[in-house]
């Protein structure tokens, strides 16, 4: 007995001093005072180790030493990063998580085919000249209004007298021209014995030949003038609208190198980094610690406990007591900082008292038990996030009036409100999938008018979307709208449906780019979207709903935009808006399908909420009838109009979210 009680007292100091080891001691400081410390200690080291300009270490192994330790105190554990990186490691999504946008690329003048701004500009100006060159060699073709403003505009001498063209001091003839003309008439040495008839003769024809010969120039000179700025500004404008189409080309080809290259490049980047990652994570998991146990008699044995995958390590040794008995141990590597012991001799046996019955005499009898008892530290369990987010929500809200012997008037009456929606979106880094289910369905009962709804609406919605750049994502969307139960004019008949459940029925797919900044906002533009409308009961008109008489679908190709935005005010009170534009190709902005909603929920305590909802709708399909009373008092349909619609509705009632 007192041979295995020693044994037992050993192997608890053993495993109390093994916990210190491996679990670390206890702190006998304040750990406000410890926290200031260390945080003084960083800031000082830091400033020394990071201001090489005003202090310098030259021993460079103990400035590793240096940042070794701060990296130890600033950043997270080593173990905890290890079990961080592992979880992304074996996550779908986080192969690629570098990027780099395409104005940041740098060197751009190595990726092939690319033409950079002096390049450009230079076959941009070698452009211009060849074109220019080219129109002229071409030839260009005056109009024929400058040549109408050649023969108006030239700056030509009258005809007139040929005293007025000799006359120097004239406003209408220029000097040069009269001197000119004076000194060619004189050269002409006309003899003496002319008459005057005959001098005045020749002098009157000699003015007019050389008017008209100065003429026929200044006409020319001011047509090649003006033809050639014609041409100039002519060829200089083809040149202009040339060079720019040849600019906007080189441009969008250089973008497109761009995005490419880019694409390409951050691709392999990310594998490489995903491998480097890798690298380092194999190296910090090798990370170990060394613990010795050192037995009475001095000596020591070692263990290194690592998060190697693979490494199962163990020491065998003997516990001694003071009297040199011997216990076989086993320990076993269980992960850094972790480790399992066993009682390694199945010879052991533990022999206890055991008193079969109090009133017999005591007979004392043995129980043998083999020590198979161990110590097993915890393993924390990794938890595996799910791409997937599930939930949604249900209320029902009521509104109870009762009057009686009312003066100022009005009915009893009894309304309620069932809203219920459901969510289930995919998550990752660069796509996205989004899909929700909204109902709403409300009932109004009045005294005299029995129950009638007044609100009803079923609403699926299907969004996937991978990403574009920055906040873009390519998105496509499937929407499908209708109303679950039979709805009626109630001024005009109880009988007679004008809604049922696919009377109508809208299916829309648009294809487009969704801007979303964050997880409020979300604002998608759709060149391309197709809108179905189905009419599938005979009880209904289709003609209400822009059909065609005697079919029951139309398929309308056309752009729409949508729109969705949630802000939270607290945690008791949310804003919900939702709107939509759908336009036909075929008569835009004629033919319009708009629906805006919007929702303010208060939070009153866990399961009570008041929600006030707004709705306002307009889609030029949807046709109202117009009524006027003939002479018998009889409501006489006398044509149709689009209107409006807006509705209001303030509910108090239960709610629940589940998830």
């Amino acid at each position: 007995m007192s041979y295995l009680k020693n044994y037992l007292y050993i192997l608890t100091l053993l495993l109390a001093f093994s916990s210190n080891n491996l679990f670390g001691q206890v702190e006998s400081s304040s750990p406000i005072q410890k926290r200031d410390s260390v945080q003084q200690s960083i800031q000082l080291l830091q400033r020394l180790l990071y201001s090489p300009k005003e202090w310098k270490i030259t021993d460079q192994e103990y400035r590793q030493g240096i940042k070794g330790l701060l990296h130890h105190a600033t950043d997270l554990p080593l173990d905890t990063t290890v079990l961080k990186m592992e979880y992304y490691l074996n996550s779908p999504g986080y192969q690629s998580v570098f990027h780099r946008d395409v104005e940041d690329v740098k060197y751009r003048d190595n990726i092939y085919g690319y033409i950079n701004d002096s390049i450009r500009l230079a076959l941009l100006d070698t452009l211009r000249s060849n074109t220019i060159d080219s129109l002229f060699n071409e030839g260009i073709e005056i109009p024929d209004s400058l040549l109408l403003i050649v023969a108006d505009s030239a700056k030509m001498i009258p005809s007139m007298s040929a005293s007025e063209l000799f006359n120097t001091n004239s406003a209408i003839v220029p000097k040069d021209f009269t001197d000119s003309l004076r000194i060619k008439f004189d050269s002409l040495n006309l003899r003496p014995e002319l008459s005057v008839e005959q001098y005045d003769s020749i002098r009157t024809e000699f003015s007019d030949s050389l008017r008209i010969e100065y003429n026929k120039v200044q006409r020319n000179e001011y047509r090649d003038s003006l033809f050639t700025d014609y041409r100039q500004n002519y060829a200089s404008k083809i040149a202009d609208s040339v060079v720019e189409d040849r600019d906007f080309e080189i441009l969008q080809r250089n973008k497109d190198l761009l995005y490419f290259y880019n694409d390409s490049v951050v691709n392999d980047t990310n594998r490489k980094a995903f491998s480097a990652i890798q690298t380092l994570q194999s190296f910090a998991k090798r990370d170990s610690i060394k613990v010795t146990f050192t037995n009475l008699d001095g000596s020591e044995v070692s263990l290194w406990t690592s998060n190697q995958d693979g490494k199962n390590n163990f020491i065998r040794f003997y516990l001694k007591n003071m009297q040199n008995d011997s216990l076989g141990v086993l320990v076993f590597n269980q992960g850094k900082g972790n480790a399992n012991i066993f009682i390694d001799d199945p010879s052991v046996e533990l022999t206890r008292i055991e008193q079969t019955d109090y009133k017999q005499a005591p007979k004392l009898q043995e129980k043998k038990i083999n020590i198979r008892d161990e110590f097993v530290v915890p393993i924390v369990k990794k938890v595996i996030l799910s791409p997937w987010d599930l939930g949604g929500k249900v209320s029902i809200g009521f509104t109870q009036t009762s009057l009686s012997n009312w003066s100022a008037g009005g009915e009893s009456s009894l309304s309620g409100l069932f809203m219920g929606n459901y969510h289930f979106n995919y998550k990752k880094p660069t796509e996205t999938w989004e899909n929700t289910i909204d109902i709403k369905y409300g009932i109004n009962k009045n005294k005299d008018t029995g129950i009638r709804k007044n609100t009803d609406n079923l609403e699926i919605n299907s969004k996937y979307g991978f990403s574009a750049f920055k906040k873009w994502y390519y998105s496509g969307e499937l929407s499908f709208q209708t109303q679950m139960a039979p709805g009626y004019n109630y001024g005009l008949s109880d009988t007679d449906p004008t809604s049922k459940f696919m009377a109508p029925g809208r299916l829309r797919f648009s294809l487009g780019m969704d801007y979303k900044p964050d997880g409020n906002l979300s604002v998608m533009f759709s060149p391309l979207a197709v809108q179905a409308t189905f009419v599938l009961s005979e009880e209904v008109n289709p003609t209400d709903y822009g059909l065609v008489a005697g079919t029951n679908q139309k398929w309308d190709p056309g752009f729409s935009a949508k729109v969705n935005y949630k802000h939270i005010f607290s945690e008791d009170m949310s804003f919900e808006t939702k709107g939509s534009i759908f336009s036909k190709y075929n008569g835009v902005f004629k033919s319009i399908n708009f629906n805006w909603e919007g929702k303010l929920n208060l939070q009153l305590n866990q399961y009570i909420q008041a929600t006030i909802l707004f709705n306002a709708r307009y889609n030029s399909d949807t046709k109202f009838a117009i009524y006027s009373e003939d002479e018998s008092g009889n409501n006489v349909k006398i044509g149709e109009e689009n209107r409006f619609e807006f509705k209001e509705m303030l509910t108090l009632g239960f709610s629940y979210t589940f998830y």
